[in-house]
């Protein structure tokens, strides 16, 4: 089996038709916002991050050397957080014309598994993700979205379903999991496959994690080494999720921020004009309850009835635009 090896093609070889998928074209020249999106399947430590890293290396090389453009890499673990970091960045989205992002893990914030509001909103946005960029300011240019996860089926289809997908590693043992792979990449390469999994993961040959095997949509699947990794040369920006002990540890400390404080009294002022609960809501249980529900709905905060009465105060004492909404709203 591990002379099928011998017809790996490098990375560095492939990275041409990589090129053509990930830059089309000139950013610059691009009459709308257009998206390249990958999916990464692998079991820890099988390289799908640094196979992630070598790919916007030579993309950006590519980008500076052929069209003098700028490119953003960004690595995070949440939509919402990319989503976030980008609307208290607009600038960086107006100015930039190559965004290059991968969501780590996918689903260790169960992409697949939760059907809260948050993330049926979440998705609902990925469906339209050019037009939300066209909305914070990106004229024209590429976007490219990876997302990485140990499990296929463990990410949702909108995210999961990309025009190319590269499998590092497999779930033998899971009958799903196997015909998905065997399905989309034929007997051949499965094989092949499992055996790479079964040497990397439990004979722990970690040599063989330079390996995968890519399926671009509509075309035949091919074995790719990565044989020299490399690291995206400006940086990457990583945006880690808050912790929930520091998350709803104090509200006051979230709601004092100008931003987040602007963000929910713009919130708040119009969640009780439309519902014409102004009049005769300080002080009352009902307000504290209301307050509650925008610190979940705005913030994604939880508190209970005192942070709410603290937060509700703060709120009605506030000399500021919340104050003049309120007035200008009643």
């Amino acid at each position: 089996m591990s002379t099928y090896l011998e017809e790996a093609e490098p990375l560095g070889e492939r990275i041409g038709e990589f090129k053509r998928y990930f830059v089309p074209r000139n950013p610059a020249k691009s009459i709308d916002v257009d998206l390249s999106p990958m999916t990464l399947i692998g079991y820890m430590r099988s390289g799908k991050t640094t196979f992630w890293e070598t790919i916007s290396y030579h993309i950006e090389e590519y980008l500076v050397e052929k069209y003098k453009a700028n490119i953003v890499h960004v690595k995070a673990y949440r939509i919402e957080d990319v989503f976030e970091y980008f609307e208290e960045n607009r600038d960086i989205v107006e100015d930039g014309m190559y965004m290059n992002i991968i969501i780590d893990d996918a689903a260790l914030f169960q992409h697949a598994k939760d059907q809260t509001k948050k993330a049926r909103k979440r998705e609902g946005k990925y469906t339209v993700v050019r037009h939300v960029f066209e909305d914070l300011g990106m004229k024209r240019g590429i976007v490219a979205w990876t997302f990485a996860a140990q499990r296929w089926y463990l990410i949702k289809p909108m995210f999961r379903q990309s025009p190319l997908i590269v499998w590092k590693t497999v779930e033998n043992r899971d009958r799903q999991e196997v015909r998905a792979a065997r399905y989309m990449m034929g007997r051949r390469w499965f094989t092949l496959l499992k055996w790479i999994t079964y040497h990397l993961l439990y004979r722990k040959e970690i040599s063989l994690a330079r390996y995968g095997i890519g399926v671009p949509i509509g075309g035949k699947p091919f074995l790719i080494e990565n044989t020299d990794p490399k690291r995206p040369p400006s940086g990457v920006v990583e945006i880690r999720p808050m912790k929930e002990e520091e998350k709803y540890k104090n509200p006051l400390e979230v709601i004092n921020s100008v931003k987040m404080l602007k963000k929910f009294a713009i919130a708040l002022a119009t969640r009780f004009y439309e519902r014409g609960l102004i009049q005769g809501l300080n002080g009352t249980k009902k307000g504290y309850s209301f307050i509650c529900e925008m610190l979940r709905e705005e913030l994604g905060m939880r508190v209970n009835d005192k942070e709410a009465l603290t937060i509700a105060k703060s709120v009605w004492t506030f000399q500021g635009p919340l104050k003049d909404m309120l007035v200008a709203s009643s």
